[in-house]
């Protein structure tokens, strides 16, 4: 019976096997580069973008985009639309941001607040607020996934807003993997991929002779970047994987073993793997 109401709404042109992905700031290098690959796999692409691009649509329709600007609170018109939006996709099976801003750069003293805080707003507020907004629409089993970046195991000088926004998100999903536990969430570090990110770092004055700097030189003069393979290729683990041992860890794509069937083992055994945790002097390794 199941495999004739499935063929009946094929007819229809109704694929009951069809997978929702809304993605955030869709239009960053990484993003778009994701988002090519869950549509070869037939996936419906949904997403925001705050300056329209035409390469969007190699991905997607038009009506399938929403427009937010990530550096402003999303005002009561501004949700309102969005829930709309939201409507229309229905059932979201992957809900992934890819906003991220390392502005503004240097000492807190020396930086305006306003550019402080709205820094705060594009890599973590604005993110969460529409994740919250997007959770009636998320069916059970979907994939949550955040990106972090410089700072979590390490102070990075001149860069407090964008480390310090970054950081909570991998605090944010270990929470949300104990307040939702049908959804499956991960955070992400996809580590120095080749983005245009880096393209205003080149141009700080701050970080003139930084070491940060200096290695970013290094990595385009020598071609030696992470693949943006290994992002996609998490995606397409993660999304499959189906382990809730592994919900509210976070990753790093240039270390971690995540396909070895052993090291993935290890991971699920404690609960405090690939977590951020204080550890006691005296305790054992």
């Amino acid at each position: 019976m199941k495999k004739l109401i499935k063929k009946n709404l094929q007819a229809y042109g109704i694929n009951m096997n069809t997978r929702n992905a809304f993605l955030l700031s869709l239009t960053s290098d990484i993003g778009f580069k994701v988002a090519q690959d869950l549509k070869k796999k037939g996936w419906n692409i949904y997403g925001t973008y705050r300056v329209f691009n035409k390469k969007l649509l190699k991905v997607t329709e038009k009506k399938n985009l929403i427009q937010i600007d990530f550096s402003k609170n999303l005002n009561n018109i501004k949700k309102i639309q969005l829930i709309k939006f939201l409507k229309r996709i229905s059932k979201i099976n992957l809900f992934s941001c890819f906003s991220g801003n390392q502005k503004p750069i240097g000492l807190l003293g020396r930086i305006d607040f306003e550019d402080w805080y709205s820094s705060f707003n594009i890599n973590l507020i604005v993110p969460i607020n529409i994740f919250k907004i997007s959770l009636p629409f998320l069916v059970k089993n979907s994939s949550i996934i955040f990106f972090t970046g410089g700072g979590p195991n390490k102070a990075t000088k001149f860069y407090s807003a964008y480390s310090l926004s970054k950081f909570t998100l991998i605090k944010f999903i270990e929470q949300m993997s104990l307040e939702y536990k049908k959804f499956n969430f991960a955070c992400i570090n996809p580590g120095w991929v080749n983005t245009k990110a880096h393209r205003y770092l080149l141009e700080s004055k701050e970080l003139k002779n930084s070491k940060d700097l200096k290695k970013l030189k290094s990595k385009i003069k020598l071609n030696e970047w992470v693949s943006f393979r290994k992002t996609i290729d998490f995606f397409d683990w993660y999304i499959n994987v189906k382990n809730k041992k592994l919900s509210g860890r976070y990753f790093v794509l240039d270390y971690d073993k995540i396909f070895e069937k052993s090291y993935v083992n290890e991971i699920g055994k404690n609960e405090n793997n690939l977590k951020m945790r204080r550890r006691e002097i005296n305790e054992s390794n």
